[in-house]
């Protein structure tokens, strides 16, 4: 049988695996055998045809979605089989243009479920306009929803995808750093994000980091002087109205001041220290595994089951550096709260 024939072989034995679990053998004639579909001339290009057909059919009283998708508006270069032939699993998912371009990126615990839900819906002009502008499909499986979330939210930030309006931000470009002054006050300062030295927190505009500061000086009773709010050679302006108890002016001792400046950075810091979370990977003999490290994301990956999962040293080869930023940190954060991980590991 010839490769153009043995590709929707492939692809349907593939979603049976999927979709018809339990059954010992997979290959189309054991497979065929075990479901009592028939076949009359076995091996032969007619016969394996027409046996992938009733498999296919079978397939779809399993998961009749992969019969419902409108026809109409679809896009003339977009190969229908794709539908078929996307995973049932966690990953992240991508429409192209018909130069290839990135028109949307999205994730699911579900890849297939989810794009045929966008091909399914005809309610906003939005849907209908992407669904006709989409050529192509791709995808990347992850096996684990934390996973997808953290390469979902990367990609997009990378890419900008058209149809990812709301979700797409540019780079954080100022970030909320401190240093001690050689009188023992621990000051903070809103700059531009620079390659050297690491922020306490992130902002995409430096107003956005203006209210975040004079938010953090209010509830700690910080100085504004040395929160970089305030600029001149005395005393702050709260200090001559009681709102500010003399730090700037080396009235208020050093480390009793240092004390509400750490208070206040403590809410940008996760107490997550160095930590590896462990997830489901992409396939039975495999994990995922996300690396925190000093209270930084540090990126993620997969490894072996037992592989040394617990080894800082192995699991730092097995990942990918990805950037750190708010938006992971919240991720994680509320993948943490779930109890879904199959395993943390402190080092």
């Amino acid at each position: 049988m010839g490769y153009k024939y043995k590709r929707p072989v492939l692809c349907t034995v593939k979603m049976a695996r999927k979709l018809l679990p339990g059954h010992k053998s997979y290959s189309l004639g054991n497979l065929c055998n075990s479901l009592g579909i028939q076949i009359t001339s076995r091996h032969r290009a007619a016969g394996d045809a027409l046996a992938t057909v009733k498999l296919f059919e079978r397939i779809l009283s399993v998961d009749p979605t992969l019969n419902q998708i409108p026809t109409d508006g679809l896009h003339a270069s977009l190969d229908r089989s794709i539908f078929s032939r996307l995973p049932a699993s966690a990953g992240v998912y991508y429409f192209h243009d018909e130069s290839g371009k990135l028109l949307y990126i999205g994730k699911s615990k579900n890849i297939r479920a989810r794009v045929l839900s966008h091909f399914q819906n005809s309610s906003t002009n939005k849907a209908i306009e992407m669904r006709s502008n989409t050529a192509s499909i791709s995808c990347e499986e992850t096996g684990s929803e934390l996973i997808a979330l953290l390469l979902e939210s990367d990609e997009i930030k990378k890419h900008k995808p058209l149809h990812n309006r709301l979700q797409r931000r540019t780079m954080y470009k100022y970030g909320l750093y401190s240093f001690y002054l050689q009188s023992g006050y621990h000051v903070m300062q809103i700059e531009k994000i620079k390659n050297t030295g690491r922020p306490h927190t992130v902002f995409s505009s430096f107003d956005e980091a203006l209210v975040q500061v004079h938010e953090l000086v209010a509830k700690y009773n910080l100085c504004q002087k040395l929160c970089g709010l305030y600029q001149n050679q005395g005393a702050c302006f709260q200090h001559s109205i009681g709102q500010c108890s003399g730090a700037c002016t080396g009235i208020e001792p050093a480390d009793l001041y240092n004390k509400r400046v750490g208070a206040a950075l403590g809410e940008f810091h996760h107490k997550w220290s160095d930590m590896a979370i462990f997830d489901h990977g992409r396939n039975e003999d495999e994990v995922s595994v996300v690396l925190i490290e000093n209270n930084v994301f540090s990126g993620f990956g997969w490894m072996a089951k037992g592989n040394g999962i617990e080894n800082a040293e192995q699991i730092r080869e097995s990942i990918k550096r990805y950037d750190d930023n708010r938006d992971i940190h919240q991720i994680i954060k509320g993948f943490l709260k779930t109890g879904k991980a199959l395993k943390i590991v402190r080092f």
